[in-house]
C-alpha cells in the first residue's frame, strides 16, 4: 500500500498534514490533470435537440412553464393595483396566499403521482391538465376583483402547480437519455426553471410600465396582458410537450 502521510500521521496521533503534502499527487490521477476548457463547459450543458430530442423539449415545456407561472412575481403589486389595498395590507395578502397556494400544492402532488404509477396512463396527460387550468386561472384572475375570489382561485392554482412539478420530473426521469449521465442531464432540466423565472419578469416587467396608472401603480390593462402572456406561455409548455414521443 502507498505511503499516506495524511492517514500515517492520523494513525500515529499527531493530527499535523504535512507541509509537503501534494494532494495530487496522493490521489493517483483522480484529481483534473488539466485545466477546464469552454469545450468543456459546453458539453457539461449542451443537449442536442435532435439525438435527445424528447429530453430537449422536455426541457423547452418545463422553460415555458415557469415562465407562465413567473407573473407571481407581480403579485402584491397586482393585489395592491387592481383590490384598492394598500401596500401593506397587499404584502400581508401575498404571504397569505403564498402559503395557501404551497399548501395545496402539496394536497396534489402525492396523489396524482400515485395515480400516474397505479394507472400506468403516463405523465404528460397531467401536465395537459395542469397547464390548461393553470392557464385559465391566470386569466381568471383579470376580473377577479375580491379577496375571496383571489383565494379561491390562488387554491386551484397551487393544487395545479402540484400536479405539473409531480409529473415534470416523473418525465424528466422517464425520458433520461443516458443513465450513466443523469445528473448532468438532470442538472441542465433544473436549469430551464432558472431560465423561465429569468424570463418571464424581464418580459412582464416592461409590459406593467406601458401602462402606468395616473394614481399611481399599474393599469388594470398592463395586467391583463401580463396574465394573458402568462397563459399563452403555459399553453405553449403543453402544445411543445406533447410533441415528444414519451409518455
Amino acid at each position: 500500500t502507498p505511503y499516506d502521510p495524511v492517514h500515517q500521521d492520523l494513525v500515529e496521533g499527531n493530527g499535523a498534514v504535512p507541509t509537503n503534502f501534494s494532494p495530487a499527487a496522493n490521489c493517483e490521477g483522480q484529481m483534473f490533470d488539466r485545466s477546464i476548457t469552454s469545450a468543456d463547459i459546453k458539453r457539461a450543458f449542451f443537449i442536442s435537440p435532435t439525438e435527445h430530442r424528447d429530453f430537449f423539449l422536455i426541457l423547452v415545456s418545463r422553460t415555458l412553464y415557469y415562465m407562465g407561472v413567473s407573473s407571481q412575481a407581480f403579485l402584491m403589486y397586482y393585489l395592491r393595483d387592481t383590490l384598492s389595498i394598500s401596500e401593506v395590507e397587499s404584502e400581508r395578502f401575498t404571504a397569505v396566499l403564498a402559503v395557501v397556494g404551497q399548501f395545496c400544492g402539496v394536497l396534489t402532488a402525492f396523489p396524482v403521482g400515485y395515480l400516474s404509477d397505479k394507472l400506468s396512463n403516463g405523465r404528460k396527460k397531467y401536465v395537459y391538465l395542469a397547464c390548461a387550468i393553470l392557464a385559465l386561472c391566470n386569466l381568471a384572475l383579470i376580473g377577479a376583483g375580491s379577496k375571496t375570489n383571489v383565494t379561491l382561485i390562488t387554491c386551484i392554482l397551487g393544487a395545479a402547480n402540484g400536479i405539473y412539478l409531480t409529473m415534470d420530473g416523473s418525465l424528466a426521469i422517464d425520458a433520461l437519455p443516458n443513465k450513466e449521465e443523469a445528473a448532468r442531464f438532470l442538472g441542465i432540466w433544473g436549469v430551464g426553471a432558472f431560465i423561465g423565472t429569468a424570463l418571464g419578469p424581464m418580459i412582464g416587467g416592461p409590459v406593467l410600465m406601458l401602462f402606468l396608472s395616473p394614481a399611481g401603480g399599474y393599469g388594470p390593462a398592463g395586467y391583463a396582458l401580463l396574465l394573458t402572456l402568462s397563459a399563452v406561455y403555459l399553453t405553449g409548455s403543453a402544445i411543445v410537450l406533447r410533441s415528444t414521443s414519451v409518455n
